[in-house]
């Protein structure tokens, strides 16, 4: 395994180290914490910016599959603002979000429909970090 990988790498050489890297997790369970992040690493930075620098969405690689950045959200409360999100969320007519609390998944898929419509969000309560994560499918 090359343990140096940057956007000068070939995408046949990130793919390779992507699918060998997710094939080694599987195998590991518990201990795969430093595999993980070398993963993390290829999928959360190196292959999006290697995608982005060479103006491309997604490359095929022949007997590993195809290469590809989707767009990603996180999102969180800001800190000490949950109970003002949940009258805001209640003001405005997503009373139905607010269960006791505002499970995280669910104000994940709100804020991406909402910002898909186009609508406000209390970005003074939320915190919205977009990312794009690598993908790799087998073709």
């Amino acid at each position: 395994m090359n343990t140096e990988f940057s956007t000068k790498s070939t995408f046949k050489e990130l793919a390779l180290e992507m699918y060998v890297l997710s094939k080694a997790i599987a195998e590991l369970g518990s201990d795969k914490s430093a595999l993980q992040k070398r993963y993390d690493l290829l999928r959360h930075k190196i292959v999006p910016d290697k995608l982005d620098e060479e103006e491309m969405q997604n490359i095929t690689i022949k007997g590993i599959g195809r290469l590809g950045a989707t767009p990603q959200l996180r999102v969180s409360v800001l800190a000490g603002n949950r109970e003002k999100l949940q009258s805001w969320m209640c003001e405005n007519g997503f009373e139905d979000l607010v269960q006791g609390t505002i499970n995280s998944s669910t104000l994940k898929a709100w804020v991406k429909e909402q910002m898909e419509a186009g609508n406000e969000i209390p970005d003074d309560l939320i915190k919205i970090d977009p990312f794009m994560l690598a993908t790799l499918t087998k073709t």
